[in-house]
């Protein structure tokens, strides 16, 4: 199942924004309002690792691996690699993009996971794509009013 959107920043460098990227206050905005814990953040580098608890009638674990962390004057990537996965999915492939266009910053997440039931998964997929989704929201306003 795949989900991908892109956002704009104005009055933003992509310096600020890599920088707040690595940062767990940057992380533990985004999951705000939300049934997320962070248990564990280390980065976005390669092989760096992110732990959360999503509740969804109790809690479960997921973990991340970061991998193929390029950055350039003018854009960084990374992806997450499931590693423990909750709700019966067999896999999770986010991207994460940020690159300069005219004077925007430009955010893009590309989400691609698997259920192990093709079903269920229909089931699972807004619960799980939902977080990419307010970040619509939650980056602009991040990075215009509380950006380090």
């Amino acid at each position: 199942m795949k989900y991908t959107q892109e956002v704009s920043i104005k009055k933003s460098t992509l310096n600020q924004i890599k920088k707040n990227f690595q940062e767990p206050t940057f992380i533990k905005f985004l999951i705000i309002g939300q049934p997320v814990k962070i248990l564990k953040w280390e980065g976005i580098k390669n092989n760096m690792e992110a732990q959360f608890k999503i509740w969804l009638f109790k809690w479960h674990k997921m973990s991340v691996y970061h991998s193929d962390f390029e950055s350039s004057n003018n854009s960084f990537e990374f992806k997450d690699h499931g590693k423990i996965l909750p709700f019966g999915l067999i896999s999770w492939l986010h991207i994460h993009r940020i690159y300069k266009k005219n004077e925007l910053i430009i955010i893009k997440d590309e989400l691609n996971f698997k259920h192990k039931n093709n079903f269920l998964g229909i089931f699972i997929y807004p619960i799980m794509v939902f977080p990419i989704v307010i970040r619509k929201i939650l980056y602009p306003v991040y990075f215009k009013f509380l950006k380090k």
